[in-house]
C-alpha cells in the first residue's frame, strides 16, 4: 500500500518529550493518556507551537518531528507512525 496521510498508522513508540532531539519517525498521530498541552515541532517547521488542552484517549491527527518538554503536560504519549 502507497504511504499516505490518510493511511492509518502502522506502528507506534512511547515518546519521551525531549527539547533538543527529533523523534525517530514523523508522526501521523499522537495520543496521550493524561490531558494536557504538547509544545511540538511540526514536520515542515522549524519553529515550535504548544497546542493547548489534547485530550486523553484520542489519536490526534498530528504530523510532528519532535515533541518538547519545555511546555509539554500531557503525560503518557505515544506517537503512531
Amino acid at each position: 500500500m502507497p504511504e499516505s496521510h490518510s493511511n492509518p498508522a502502522r506502528n507506534a513508540f512511547v515518546v519521551t518529550p525531549d527539547n533538543s532531539n527529533d523523534l525517530p519517525f514523523p508522526t501521523r498521530g499522537i495520543m496521550v493518556a493524561v490531558s494536557g498541552d504538547l509544545e511540538v515541532i511540526m514536520v515542515d517547521s522549524a519553529a515550535s507551537i504548544v497546542i493547548s488542552g489534547v485530550a486523553a484517549g484520542v489519536i490526534h491527527p498530528i504530523c510532528a518531528k519532535r515533541i518538547r518538554a519545555a511546555s509539554t503536560t500531557a503525560t503518557g504519549i505515544t506517537a503512531f507512525y
